[in-house]
């Protein structure tokens, strides 16, 4: 679909918070806001390799940082460049997941257009500190679920490869974006289908994260991953609460093949982060900035999840 902002979070916001309620306590007393791929994209910038970057647009809001993705001409590019094999590659992995998620004796939908517009959403709460003492990062995000299984009530990830290979030079980097995409989502384990180069799955099996962890241990460290989300994070509040005036916004980039950042600031009006509504439901014109605590000791709990 084209690109909504923060659309289906702040609704969601909206939808289960009773009037009155201060912003805080409403996304479980976080300090960000955003969707699973910004935490991605900044997770995986100290491994990142032939990628097309990062652009986010902050607003600071009732003492709450929101961040929204902004596309870059990178980006544009790419998605304009998008084959049509990569196009049948898409279709074949959503397609498979209508046949894994399919209930107890219903028969797949095989003839209907797949749609990207149908999605179910799930909501997280993350803290994320670092090990020596500085204060700790609450994140609240929304992910993409696959779907659950109910005897375990856990999510569950799937994935199609046309071939189990670890050994292809692209191979780390890939298992690393789906480690971490199921990190943040609380999954522990993906059903994977090998498939034909016709898109004709041919084989499931489970593949566990701690498996993908352990296989690419060389290659990348998830604490070096969870560490560069905190750093970025930090900087930004702490950049944002030293040069923020005025509500100006912060917009932070990363350049393709870079790992420097660079920050700037916007007009308050630049960009539609969040909605009239929103602002108005918590009271726009009375921002209350709040305080910080100190924390220690780097080791983030599963994400708590909620259902959207």
């Amino acid at each position: 679909p084209l690109d909504e902002g923060l659309t289906n979070i702040l609704s969601y916001i909206l939808k289960v918070t009773q009037p009155n309620t201060p912003l805080k306590q409403a996304v479980a007393n976080a300090d960000f806001v955003c969707f699973r791929g910004t935490l991605i994209a900044l997770a995986v910038t100290p491994y990142s390799k032939n990628d097309t970057g990062f652009k986010f647009v902050i607003k600071k809001f009732h003492g709450v940082f929101f961040i929204m993705q902004l596309d870059t001409d990178a980006i544009l590019k790419e998605r304009e460049n998008e084959s049509k094999r990569l196009k049948f590659l898409t279709y074949w992995g959503q397609k498979f997941e209508t046949f894994i998620f399919a209930a107890k004796g219903e028969i797949p939908d095989t003839k209907s257009p797949v749609s990207t517009w149908i999605e179910t959403l799930g909501c997280f709460s993350m803290t994320l500190s670092p090990r020596t003492l500085e204060r700790p990062l609450n994140v609240f995000y929304v992910a993409e679920i696959d779907g659950l299984d109910k005897s375990t009530g856990k999510y569950i990830e799937a994935k199609t490869t046309d071939k189990l290979n670890f050994a292809k030079s692209y191979a780390p980097n890939k298992y690393l974006k789906w480690w971490i995409q199921c990190y943040f989502a609380g999954i522990d384990k993906i059903i994977l289908g090998t498939r034909t180069n016709n898109g004709i799955v041919k084989k499931l099996e489970w593949i566990k994260l701690h498996d993908i962890q352990h296989k690419f241990r060389l290659h990348w460290d998830p604490n070096v991953c969870m560490q560069s989300v905190y750093r970025i994070l930090e900087s930004v509040r702490n950049f944002y609460d030293k040069n923020g005036e005025n509500g100006e916004m912060l917009v932070i980039e990363r350049k393709p093949n870079s790992k420097s950042i660079h920050y700037s600031k916007v007009s308050a009006n630049e960009y539609p982060v969040l909605s009239s509504e929103f602002c108005k439901f918590f009271d726009c014109g009375q921002a209350n900035p709040l305080s910080f605590n100190e924390g220690e000791n780097w080791r983030p709990p599963p994400p708590k999840k909620e259902k959207l």
